[in-house]
């Protein structure tokens, strides 16, 4: 009998705490929607986007642009990289356009020293760059594997490694790392590409605590992206298509912007799906 009340109350206790994560998620998305934060200039700023020649990428190039950023990109795609560039510079933005494997160390540390040469100190830093095979994982090759890891997780480190330091010596900068709602929840055919993701978050959860603890005065926010229609995957059949449809780079981009510059440590595109998965698991 008293065991049986002990589970009850257990049970009561629970639900009182997921209730009160409802709410709480419920009010912070009303306040964060009716008055989110003033947002920052990023004029003069010198930004780096890596995977800058399609996608988001190039969209989140363009109209950091058109808001007076100096956009430095990043692709070892050389002629889509240029043409990024190329397309801003005709806007009459300033852009700067350089070949880059980010899944290449030696390659970003060659390449860093030359931005540095030519533009100047990076004070924002958007990692973007992706790649996935969508297969079962038995089926992937070791290759495709090592490529995925490689530029979706490596990638952050040899970039953080290259500018990270400048942005600390300066006590000024941001770093953005996209990481997707695959990085929270796992997707079948996806292992590799969800496990960079899931990897991506806990970097940027490490690396917010290191830049505070030690006062930096350097940023961070990690960016959840839920399916965005880049071409990289094949179109995946959702129970609430009205809800969950495919967003656009273009409109992925804006959004993304718009939570950097409020100063959102993390967020998912749509906003409510981070918090809410984060109350489900």
């Amino acid at each position: 009998m008293i065991h049986h009340f002990y589970n009850f109350l257990n049970f009561i206790f629970e639900l009182g705490l997921l209730l009160f994560s409802l709410l709480k998620c419920i009010f912070l998305f009303v306040v964060k929607s009716v008055a989110p934060p003033r947002l920052k200039s990023v004029e003069g700023e010198i930004v780096l986007v890596t995977g800058a020649a399609h996608g988001i990428g190039h969209h989140l190039a363009m109209q950091l642009a058109s808001l007076r950023a100096i956009v430095v990109c990043l692709d070892k795609d050389t002629e889509g990289n240029k043409d990024t560039a190329h397309k801003i510079r005709a806007r009459g933005h300033q852009s700067y356009a350089h070949t880059c494997d980010v899944s290449n160390r030696s390659s970003v540390q060659d390449t860093a020293t030359m931005i540095v040469k030519e533009v100047g100190i990076v004070t924002l830093i958007i990692n973007n760059a992706a790649i996935h095979n969508l297969n079962p994982l038995m089926v992937q090759s070791s290759e495709d594997i090592l490529a995925e890891v490689n530029t979706n997780l490596m990638s952050q480190f040899w970039i953080l490694q290259a500018f990270l330091p400048s942005m600390i010596d300066s006590n000024h900068g941001h770093v953005i790392c996209m990481s997707s709602m695959c990085g929270v929840a796992g997707v079948k055919d996806m292992v590799p590409y969800c496990a960079s993701k899931f990897a991506v978050s806990g970097l940027m959860d490490s690396l917010g605590e290191e830049m505070r603890a030690y006062t930096t005065g350097v940023k961070v926010t990690t960016v959840y992206p839920f399916y965005v229609d880049t071409g990289m995957a094949r179109d995946p059949a959702f129970r609430f298509p009205l809800l969950f449809s495919a967003v656009s780079p273009s409109q992925a981009a804006s959004d993304i912007i718009q939570g950097v510059l409020r100063g959102y440590t993390e967020f998912s595109i749509p906003k409510i799906l981070l918090p809410a998965q984060r109350i489900i698991r």
